[in-house]
Order: structure tokens, then C-alpha cells, then sequence
């Protein structure tokens, strides 16, 4: 059992009710995501440019260090990237 998980999965659920809509939903998401990843020890860098240290315009993970690359320095060769959600830290403020 890990009560970490269970009460991080149990505030998702209860964000499907609150009011706000998908916006807040998908926060929840993107918050309970992020804290699911640390727990398995996969633990997501999304404060700052892997590459430049800017703190703005943030818009991929680079899935081979697992933090955030700005819009001005797009991953490049051949190593795909994910898109993280516009304002990740305004949806992770909290976790």
C-alpha cells in the first residue's frame, strides 16, 4: 500500500466534480502524473530549460533527462519529445 499514491489518485477523482471544468481537471492530471512518476523514482525536472535555464516559454520533456525544454530550444536528432500542457508550473504549483 502507498497512502501517497491512494490520496493523489483519490484528489484526481474528486477533481472530475469540482467546479472549473476540463481546465481543472486537467490539472489534476498533469499534477497526479507528475507525482506518480516521483514515487516510482522517474521524478520530472519542469522548473527550467535543460538547455538554457530559462524559466519561460517551457513546452517539452526530454525523455532522456526528464526535464523541461523551452520553445526556443526544441529537442533536436532523433529523440522524440513530449508535449507538456501551456503554464505547467500554474498546474503544479501546489504538488
Amino acid at each position: 500500500p502507498n497512502p501517497a499514491l491512494f490520496d493523489a489518485l483519490e484528489a484526481l477523482l474528486d477533481s472530475l466534480e469540482a467546479p472549473g471544468g476540463p481546465e481543472v481537471w486537467a490539472c489534476a492530471y498533469v499534477a497526479w502524473k507528475v507525482g506518480l512518476l516521483a514515487e516510482l523514482g522517474f521524478a520530472l525536472a519542469l522548473d527550467r530549460c535543460a538547455a538554457t535555464g530559462a524559466r519561460e516559454d517551457l513546452r517539452w520533456v526530454s525523455p532522456r533527462s526528464g526535464r523541461a525544454v523551452s520553445g526556443t530550444s526544441p529537442p533536436g536528432g532523433n529523440s522524440p519529445a513530449l508535449l507538456v500542457p501551456a503554464g505547467p508550473q500554474r498546474c503544479l504549483s501546489g504538488a
